[in-house]
């Protein structure tokens, strides 16, 4: 029963079941541990993709146990269930689950295999936050391997956590590619996660060209689909949605006062207050309230050295862009490429940093005319951070 439910999305009856299984499996005898291990992962990642803050820590204390039992099938099933339909860590990295990862992995062995595609995939998304170039090529071997075994299911799964993985604007093609392919293989398979992400990244890509009527319509189609399934990711993406739509009809307060319903929803499924802060971010270097950003953001050098710029602390600012500068401008090209590279125009535009712009000019003006997007906020246009830096 709780298997067709976990099939359905209805991860509330999901786990009702689960939890009923688990508490008879204590009554075993003789007592199977196998058959416990097994339903405390499957509990584990229903109550975690239901955005429940139990699961994730269940699901890696299973794994630890999984691993300390030598119970493969548990290690895998539970290192599987860690990403959040293919998102895995957000904004941080989640050392812990790239360790399960890798264990799962080595369990397997190298031959390929469905559970094998999935694994890769997932350890290129934990990669993402080390090493973007070794992510994208785990993610090539991982749909390799799915295009080879010629298993719509692993590939639509492999696809959901590749989208993640192209968020520099460099890769918008290729996201259009995966989105369009996600929504045919959820038709195809009657799979409601896989037409919800492939929606998801249409609608981005479309949003990042500048492109809001077919944005709108876009989320229109995927808020329609998920209904009042319980899948916490996607919920997240659409309050988020209702959110920026605020935002860029000019209603601050209702773009703030909706993208907080996220809070225990996103805070739940492991990614934090991410949309919560990316609105705000937004919202008050509108209201020329940036001063009251630096203490939160200390940890994100080009916005910093913006917040500093337009605060009056202009030798702060400098001296944050010469650290930059001097090493090289590392900024990975995952998620807050686009807005990290806007601050730095802003930063060099009030304090006069001629090589900040002239970098900002060189990486950003293959994006004209294109809107920056930091995953789950619109930024603003490239345009405007190159007529700054220019």
């Amino acid at each position: 029963a709780a298997h067709r439910a976990e099939d359905a999305y209805a991860y509330d009856e999901a786990v009702t079941h689960y939890r009923r299984a688990l508490e008879a499996s204590r009554y075993l005898d003789p007592p199977d541990a196998s058959a416990s291990l097994g339903l405390t992962v499957r509990l584990g990642a229903a109550l975690h993709h239901r955005g429940d803050p139990q699961g994730l820590p269940m699901l890696l204390d299973a794994a630890r146990r999984a691993r300390d039992a030598g119970d493969d099938d548990a290690l895998v099933r539970a290192a599987t269930a860690i990403p959040q339909f293919g998102a895995v860590g957000f904004v941080d990295a989640m050392p812990e689950g790239r360790v399960v990862t890798e264990a799962a992995l080595a369990a397997l062995g190298p031959e390929p295999s469905p559970d094998r595609a999935r694994l890769l995939m997932d350890l290129a998304a934990h990669w993402l936050f080390l090493s973007v170039d070794e992510a994208l090529r785990l993610a090539g071997r991982a749909e390799a391997i799915a295009r080879d075994l010629d298993d719509r299911e692993v590939l639509g799964a492999v696809l959901l956590s590749a989208r993640h993985l192209l968020s520099h604007p460099a890769h918008l093609d290729e996201r259009v590619r995966i989105g369009v392919e996600l929504v045919e293989l959820g038709r195809e398979l009657g799979r409601l996660a896989m037409t919800l992400g492939g929606l998801h990244a249409l609608g981005g890509a479309q949003l990042e060209r500048g492109d809001v009527g077919a944005w709108r319509a876009t989320f229109d189609r995927m808020i329609a689909a998920l209904g009042e399934h319980s899948l916490a990711f996607f919920r997240v993406q659409t309050i988020n949605h209702r959110a920026n739509r605020a935002f860029l009809a000019g209603d601050l307060a209702a773009a703030e006062s909706i993208v907080a319903e996220t809070v225990p929803l996103s805070v739940g499924m492991g990614a934090g207050r991410v949309f919560a802060e990316s609105a705000t971010v937004g919202n008050r270097r509108l209201q020329g309230r940036e001063a009251e950003l630096i203490p939160r953001f200390a940890w994100y050098r080009c916005t910093l050295a913006a917040l500093q710029a337009r605060s009056g602390r202009e030798d702060a600012a400098r001296a944050t862009l010469l650290r930059l500068r001097d090493e090289g401008f590392p900024i990975r090209k995952i998620y807050p490429w686009a807005v990290a590279v806007t601050d730095l125009a802003e930063a060099a535009e009030v304090v006069g940093d001629r090589d900040v712009a002239e970098h900002v000019l060189a990486v950003a003006g293959p994006y004209a005319g294109r809107i920056a997007v930091s995953g789950p906020h619109p930024n603003r246009p490239f345009d405007q951070a190159l007529a700054q830096a220019a």
